[in-house]
């Protein structure tokens, strides 16, 4: 029932028969097939490929089969989908859908790749799976609640009411694609259905439909005659729908005009695949069925499904359960209740809630109102009482959309026996009529937004017409008494004839609820009839004449309506419109000009349009001009400056607004300072301002930031000396600024704020300090940095001098940072070098200058030692003597300032040499 909700398939079938796609249903499939791809396990077990057929019949064979085997395929099973009644040559002749299983071990995703490559494949899609919707069950509710909320024997006594002749409701078959009946339940047992062609038992097709032994159905999930239930829930709808009613057993379906057929398509868990429902739908509509009960579904689409559901639909009502999840469209649908041409239905519990909802907590529902795509109506489906499978007198409750949808099966079974298919109802209309009978009511409310939808009406459903045609709509009395009788065709055939009357202008004619019509004075009036269900409204003209013998000859102006410029949207405005009606006897009779008595005004077309005022087949034309009316306005464009300066102007250039019009068109409008208003250039921070125009508003916001007038240094930095080369340090420096709205801001200095700063300059500097774009200065000095050289010679054998740039300094002279010292050490006669130390830190070298850098308070001293002094007492004897021959002969160890001195000839070793020389020293000999 996807055709913007309110048409039904007979125009979405001709266009599905004349172009292919059926209002997007197929796009919306390819596009999830694209989104969604294989499943990413890789473990789909079968998939359904569609082929072209003619072009590959010469290699398929004279049975048309394809080989799949290249492609690593060894199973593949032809779909028969139904067929359009419409078609002489089915499309399904042209292409072919095969269900294909993908072999253990393989992936499913290559395979479906594999076949999408091939030429003649047109589709490739999972072949989805569809789960039997049963909800909760709740044992203690007992009673069968649901025939009284859609008025079931309201209905039923309607139908008794008609005095019909016994076969003039006739049986219809209702088919149920679940999971088989217990054909045997008491209250089963006799609305089965009857395959009149086939011979019980022997094996055979008697009929030659193509089933053995399908004598009240058949299993097309294991591919045989057996429909007896595996897991409850078909026999549970089967009661719901057929119960039989009036046999003194458990309690009553819906209807008791049907004949069930069972049509077993799902595993033992209630699992199904879009192939065998298919198949079971293909059964169903090839051997009857005008009504078919789908209480499974799956979230994933398909297009093989799908094409199968809308040729379906041409020949059997379609109902099915939208699903038990409480999801709504947007977040997923559910098929095949979402699919075009199916009947979906949402669940309702026995009473609202406190907030007025109706929908059970368990029941997807439809947020997507408008796209032809989803859910149509609400029924009874909270814990329903129906038959149970475990026994032939068992009976319990049970929950879900599965339950709701027999419910509304039912009534389509009831409407299709009232009127047959071609003569009565198509299945599109009895669709419609039970979406349009339903009484508007609040389904459920989510982020504050009501979703309503038809909570079905049995009885409406029965007594509502869908035409109404009076017999006579001009009406001429002669006499303050004279009188007639409405008479009104109604359609469809049984529909309750019951009208509601009145006259517009009773003092002219009176009209009861019966439609008699009796003068009360003289003039002109309308008649207006509304049918008691379903609000149907027909109109009829009346003329009261005071001449015995007249007719009515013209219409005439006697003053136009006043107001002919409507705003959009808006009804006519007929104040002041009077019309004359001109009898042939000469009389003439003013009339208020009434809405019905105008045609050819549309609210929602801009300009000028041309009315037609029509009484008695007479017409006048008069002009009005529909002119749009600005609902609401926003901002299209920011102004280019929404950032102000304290005491800063408003500036509205770059600003546009946009006006947004009943109509949906929009226009734009220039922003300007007269539109603004609360802006305040000495308040400072965000601010929300109103736009005005044509007395509607908008805002946007601006800031206002204060700003510095001045600065001064509040406190200085702490190092304001600096030595030659030294980083600019400004801890302790505070910046004060002086702020527009009179305010002072506080700013630690840092280097970033401070420009001007030479380090390597000498001498006083002034640097700039800027902030918040102002500035002011502080100044520092650059000195240059001495330290002090001391130098001394550690003991007797020499004296040590020092010079900078080659000018002797004494000890204790300061030297500039970075100069270099040149220190020369002097040996007295027979003394050497033994050691330095700078800043008391041992300098490697016995050598008698250095040079050493100054960068802070820097001491240099030197040693020497006396050539031959190896026991270090000052002096050189005998004693040294004896320890130098026993060092040579390896029997002591010299070593340090001993060592030093022991290399009396100074040529880097100790040897017999130096043992000779000092042997003649201590003689005197040199």
């Amino acid at each position: 029932m996807k055709t913007g909700r309110k048409q039904w398939i007979n125009i979405l079938l001709c266009l599905f028969l004349l172009f292919g796609p059926f209002f997007g249903i197929q796009g919306e499939l390819l596009a999830q097939a694209k989104e969604s791809g294989p499943s990413s396990d890789g473990k789909i077990k079968t998939i359904n490929v569609k082929i072209k057929q003619e072009p590959l019949k010469e290699l398929f064979g004279k049975d048309q089969q394809p080989d799949f085997a290249p492609l690593g395929i060894s199973k593949a099973k032809k779909v028969d989908l139904p067929r359009s009644k419409k078609m002489k040559k089915s499309r399904y002749e042209e292409t072919a859908w095969y269900t294909v299983e993908i072999p253990e071990g393989e992936d499913s995703a290559v395979i479906m790749e594999r076949l999408s490559q091939e030429v003649d494949v047109l589709y490739v899609e999972e072949n989805p799976e569809r789960y039997l919707l049963e909800g909760i069950t709740d044992p203690l509710l007992e009673d069968q609640w649901h025939l009284d909320a859609i008025k079931a024997s309201e209905a039923w006594g309607y139908v008794e009411s008609l005095g019909l002749p016994d076969d003039a409701l006739e049986d219809v078959v209702v088919a149920v694609i679940d999971s088989g009946i217990r054909t045997t339940h008491e209250d089963l047992v006799d609305t089965l259905w009857v395959n009149g062609g086939e011979i019980p038992g022997n094996g055979l097709d008697d009929d030659e439909n193509g089933y053995i032994d399908d004598v009240h159905g058949y299993n097309t999930y294991d591919d045989n005659s057996n429909i007896e239930d595996v897991n409850g829930h078909g026999t549970h709808v089967a009661g719901i729908i057929a119960a039989s009613r009036g046999n003194g057993l458990g309690g009553a379906g819906v209807s008791d005009n049907v004949r069930i057929m069972p049509v077993r398509a799902s595993s033992p868990t209630g699992s199904l695949t879009a192939a065998s429902t298919i198949a079971a739908l293909a059964y169903a509509v090839e051997n009857g069925a005008q009504v078919v009960n789908m209480s499974y579904g799956g979230y994933v689409g398909s297009v093989m499904e799908a094409e199968a559901y809308l040729a379906a639909s041409e020949q059997a009502v379609l109902v099915a359960a939208a699903g038990n999840e409480g999801r709504a469209t947007s977040s997923a649908k559910s098929y095949p209740a979402a699919y075009p041409g199916v009947l979906g239905v949402m669940s309702t519990d026995p009473a609202p809630k406190s907030d007025g909802d109706y929908l059970s907590d368990f029941s997807n529902w439809d947020n997507q109102l408008d796209d032809g795509i989803g859910y149509e109506v609400m029924a009874p489906g909270g814990s329903i009482l129906s038959t149970f499978f475990t026994g032939d007198q068992a009976y319990g409750n049970k929950s879900g959309t599965s339950m709701a949808t027999p419910v509304v099966t039912g009534m389509a079974g009831l409407l299709r026996g009232l009127y047959p298919d071609p003569v009565g109802m198509t299945p599109g209309e009895i669709g419609e009529q039970i979406i349009q009978s339903g009484t508007i009511a609040q389904g459920i409310t989510y982020n504050n937004v009501v979703y309503s939808y038809p909570y079905v009406d049995l009885e409406k459903a029965l007594k509502m017409p869908n035409a109404m045609e009076l017999v006579q709509d001009r009406i001429l009395l002669h006499g303050a008494e004279d009188s007639l009788q409405m008479q009104v065709d109604v359609l469809p055939q049984y529909a309750d004839p019951s009208m509601t009357w009145e006259s517009v202008h009773e003092q002219v004619a009176l009209v009861d609820d019966g439609g008699n019509v009796t003068a009360s004075g003289y003039g002109a009036t309308v008649l207006v009839g509304t049918s008691l269900f379903g609000g149907l409204s027909v109109m009829a003209d009346v003329v009261v004449s005071e001449a015995p013998v007249d007719q009515v000859t013209g219409l005439a102006w006697k003053s136009q309506p006043t107001n002919t410029q409507h705003d959009y949207g808006t009804p006519m405005d007929l104040s002041d419109g009077v019309v004359k009606v001109i009898m042939d006897s000469g009389l003439i009779y003013e009339m208020p000009l009434l809405g019905s008595m105008v045609e050819g005004y549309d609210p929602f077309v801009l300009g000028e349009q041309q009315l037609t005022v029509e009484f008695f087949g007479y017409q006048l034309q008069y002009t009005v001009e529909v002119a749009d009316v600005l609902e609401s306005i926003q901002m299209k464009t920011l102004p280019n400056k929404i950032a102000y300066l304290y005491g800063e102007a408003f500036a509205p250039t770059g600003g546009m607004v946009q006006g947004n019009m009943v109509s949906g068109a929009s226009t734009q409008i220039p922003l300007t300072t007269e539109m603004v208003t609360g802006y305040d250039p000495y308040r400072l921070g965000n601010q929300q301002l109103t736009v005005t125009y044509d007395g509607k508003t908008t805002s946007f916001g601006v800031r206002v930031d204060d700003y510095a007038t001045s600065i001064q240094m509040k406190t200085l930095p702490t190092k304001r000396t600096y030595n030659l080369g030294e980083s600019l340090n400004t801890n302790g420096g505070i910046v004060t600024a002086n702020m527009a709205s009179g305010a002072k801001q506080d700013a630690g200095l840092t280097t970033a704020m401070v420009t001007g700063f030479d380090p390597n300059k000498l001498g006083t500097q002034t640097l700039t300090v800027s902030y918040l774009n102002k500035t002011t200065t502080f100044t520092v000095t650059v000195v240059q940095q001495t330290f002090g050289v001391t130098f001394s010679v550690d003991g007797p054998g020499g004296s040590l001098n020092a010079t900078v740039d080659g000018k002797t300094i004494a000890s204790g002279a300061k030297v500039i940072h970075g100069k270099t010292v040149q220190l020369t050490a002097i040996p007295s006669k027979r003394y050497r070098v033994y050691e330095w130390k700078v800043n008391d830190s041992l300098v490697a070298g016995t050598e008698t200058s250095k040079s050493v850098t100054v960068n802070k308070e820097t001491t240099v001293n030197v040693t020497f030692v006396l050539e031959g002094d190896l026991n270090d007492d000052g002096t050189s004897n005998i004693t040294d003597l004896v320890t130098l021959r026993r060092y040579l002969a390896g029997l002591t160890n010299v070593a340090g300032k001993g060592k030093i001195a022991a290399d009396i000839n100074n040529d880097g070793s100790i040897n017999i040499t130096d043992l000779v020389i000092l042997r003649r020293r201590l003689a005197g000999l040199e």
